[in-house]
Formats: C-alpha cells, sequence, structure tokens
C-alpha cells in the first residue's frame, strides 16, 4: 500500500471553499468547513525560511503536466524543500481569499491575520524572484527557468504588476506551458489582464477534440494517459465567467457584474446556473441582452459605460 501526498492539493481545495462561498453562499455550511481551512492553512504557512517564504512540506510537489526538462513528474523547479515562487504566489492568493470569507462570516481578526501573512509572503517573492530585465517572476532564485503557472498565480494574487505585465505575459513563447487542466487559471489571469484574444487561441486544444474523435476531456493533449478528467473541462466555465465575464461582486452571488468580451468573435450567448435561477446573456457588437432571476440585480459593462441591471430582461444598445 502506497501513501501518496501531493501538498499542492491542499491549495486547490482552499480554492474550493473560497469559491463556494463567492458563487453558491450558504453560511452554515461553510463555518463548518473553516476549522478544517484554518488547520491546514496554519500547517501550509507554519514553516518560513530565512527569507520569509514558505518551505515545502514533505510530499509529490505536482502541479501540471508540463512538458519541460526542468519539471520532474509534474514538479516545478527548484528541487526539494528548496520554496520556488509558483507555492509563494498560490498561497498569497488562497490567504486573500480566506481572509475575504473570514470577513463575510463575522471573522475581522482571523482576516487580518491571512491578510498580514499574504501581505509579508508576497513582498518576500517579489523581492527574490522578480526579474526586471524579463517584466516577469522566475521560478527560482536563480532566475533560470519561467512558466506561465507562476504569472498567473501572482496576477489573480494581486502583486504588483508594472502596467506592460500583460505584455510581457503575452510577448513570451519560451515559458513552459500550462497543460490542459491548469489552464484554467491562466484564463482567470487572461480575463484579469483583458487578454481575450490569447483566451480565444489557447482553446484551440478543445476545439480540436471533436476530430481526434474524444467525447469527453482528456487530462493533456497526446499523448494523455487519461481521456476523461473533468478538471480539463473547464472551457464551459470561461465562456461564461470569462468571455461573457458574467461574474459575483458579492458572497453568496448576491449580486452579479457583466462585461462581455468577444474579441474578435461575432457574437457569444450563455446561460450561467444561480441559486435563484439562470442568468442569459447574449452579446454581438452593438447590443447585449440580459436576463436576471428574481430578486437579482447588478451592472452591465458594455461599451465603455455602466449600466443597472434588474431582473428580468433587459437590452442596451451601443
Amino acid at each position: 500500500r502506497q501513501r501518496l501526498s501531493i501538498p499542492s492539493f491542499t491549495l486547490a481545495w482552499f480554492g474550493m471553499v473560497t469559491d463556494y462561498a463567492l458563487w453558491r453562499g450558504n453560511p452554515a455550511f461553510l463555518r463548518g468547513q473553516m476549522p478544517a481551512v484554518r488547520r491546514a492553512l496554519d500547517a501550509v504557512t507554519g514553516q518560513r525560511d530565512g527569507d520569509g517564504l514558505l518551505k515545502l512540506p514533505p510530499g509529490w510537489h505536482f502541479v501540471d503536466w508540463v512538458r519541460d526538462d526542468a519539471w520532474n513528474t509534474g514538479s516545478p523547479p527548484p528541487r526539494g524543500e528548496t520554496p520556488g515562487a509558483f507555492y509563494q504566489w498560490w498561497a498569497v492568493l488562497t490567504l486573500r481569499e480566506v481572509a475575504r470569507v473570514e470577513v463575510w462570516l463575522g471573522e475581522p481578526e482571523l482576516a487580518a491575520r491571512w491578510q498580514r501573512f499574504a501581505d509579508e509572503l508576497a513582498a518576500a517573492a517579489t523581492r527574490l524572484f522578480w526579474r526586471e530585465d524579463a517584466g516577469l517572476f522566475s521560478e527560482e532564485a536563480a532566475g533560470q527557468h519561467f512558466c506561465e503557472h507562476t504569472q498567473a498565480l501572482a496576477v489573480l494574487a494581486g502583486a504588483m504588476l508594472p502596467a506592460n505585465f500583460g505584455a510581457n505575459l503575452a510577448g513570451r513563447s519560451d515559458l513552459a506551458r500550462a497543460g490542459l487542466f491548469f489552464t484554467h487559471y491562466l484564463f482567470e489571469a487572461y480575463t484579469k489582464l483583458g487578454l481575450t484574444e490569447l483566451l480565444l487561441k489557447r482553446l484551440d486544444p478543445w476545439r480540436a477534440m471533436p476530430g481526434l474523435g474524444l467525447f469527453t476531456v482528456p487530462e493533456t493533449v497526446e499523448p494523455t494517459r487519461s481521456d476523461a478528467l473533468a478538471w480539463s473541462s473547464h472551457p464551459s466555465y470561461h465562456t461564461r465567467a470569462s468571455l461573457l465575464v458574467i461574474r459575483p461582486t458579492m458572497m453568496g452571488f448576491a449580486r452579479v457584474r457583466i462585461a462581455p468580451q468577444l474579441g474578435s468573435l461575432e457574437w457569444l450567448a450563455g446561460e450561467l446556473p444561480h441559486p435563484q435561477g439562470p442568468i442569459k446573456v447574449a452579446a454581438r457588437p452593438g447590443k447585449v441582452e440580459v436576463s436576471l432571476p428574481a430578486g437579482l440585480e447588478g451592472e452591465l459593462i458594455w461599451a465603455g459605460k455602466t449600466h443597472a441591471l434588474r431582473a428580468g430582461k433587459q437590452q442596451v444598445a451601443g
């Protein structure tokens, strides 16, 4: 019998809990989850090195099946317990997301603690891994390896980035590339940076799947060990959340923000489930139509203007 520990999956679980809070709410259920979140987060953040970086816990530090010689069985450089930029920025993102949930659940003191840890870790990661000449974060202090994964997590974690960071990311073809399932985080970063065309281009592997005879999404592009991995199905989410840009602005999806980003698409329509009923959006150049369920309000960002949204059907031209 083999015991396999993958510490990065703990960070992914934190994200599942905080996503549930944002998209669905249910504070009673989440209060039951938070003791385990706090214990696990203390374990993740409890060991620091002399530079203030998190030490890597024992286990298989799997991240993604990256086809790069510097990555060892899915683990980014560097090796062993040496802290790398990837885990630092994922931890910063986690700490800040958990802090938001703590505030929502009425625990401002715990939120302040997690936020303080996040700020300390972000400062250390920026000091040690930012490379001014590249305008990106390296994966290790020597500055020899760069990957899309760390750049995406730094964006999502709220790193202090220069105005040309998106251009630097878009202009580098030599970064270790995110695989199918980890591209979810890259797409989230593209959305935050307004890189719609890059997102559309990176959908090409999914567009090719029907021609390969695939009826489910694989773990990786060929060669792959599995033709069915739910984590790789995120383009269904991003069609709604990153192209139609239907996203909650308050915990429990109490309010919605819609800001379609069509890029080169001629039109796009979709429906997103909400606890109170479906949200429907159809957009094309010059017009967007929105339908919100009863009891939900928000705002539409369209053609450079902000429009108030109410329950029911509405249309905005421009």
